[in-house]
């Protein structure tokens, strides 16, 4: 974001959940310096579904992500993701063309596809919808019926 906001990008960053001491403390020293991060501290289910409906879209470019989650969450609100290039997120994106990868690491490629999506509203709610309709074969109403079965054919062995 820092290359974004340098390049004239008025666009706002929103941390949310859980950080660490030492960035906490960064934020706080460089406030002057960064007037677009938002840094949220853990909060409610609600309250996420509200950050998530207000997004333009989700960067998740975490190299330690086990299981997608928070994909999964930006999808079922129609948003658009950006994640690192790891197996998980890998699977996840090219399954449903929801989003963006970037190797992991790589802050220019990052700013890139921000830039990209943050530029093109209609690329956004494709990706967003696209991964809307994926993270529905999720839901547990869904899910269930499936492992019951398989739960009751394993029992019966």
């Amino acid at each position: 974001m820092k290359q974004l906001w340098s390049s004239g990008s008025e666009a706002s960053l929103v941390m949310a959940g859980p950080s660490l001491h030492a960035f906490d403390e960064y934020v706080v020293q460089n406030a002057s310096n960064l007037p677009h991060l938002i840094n949220l501290p853990p909060f409610a289910d609600e309250q996420k579904r509200d950050l998530l409906a207000a997004a333009d879209l989700v960067v998740q470019p975490s190299r330690v992500e086990s299981l997608g989650l928070v994909l999964l969450e930006a999808w079922a609100n129609a948003k658009p993701v950006i994640a690192a290039d790891i197996a998980v997120s890998r699977e996840l994106v090219t399954s449903c063309d929801g989003g963006a990868l970037v190797p992991f690491g790589d802050a220019s490629a990052l700013a890139q596809q921000i830039a990209r999506l943050l530029n093109d509203a209609g690329l956004r709610r494709s990706m967003g919808q696209q991964g809307q309709v994926f993270a529905q074969s999720y839901d547990g109403d869904k899910l269930w019926p499936r492992y019951a079965e398989e739960f009751e054919r394993l029992a019966r062995k």
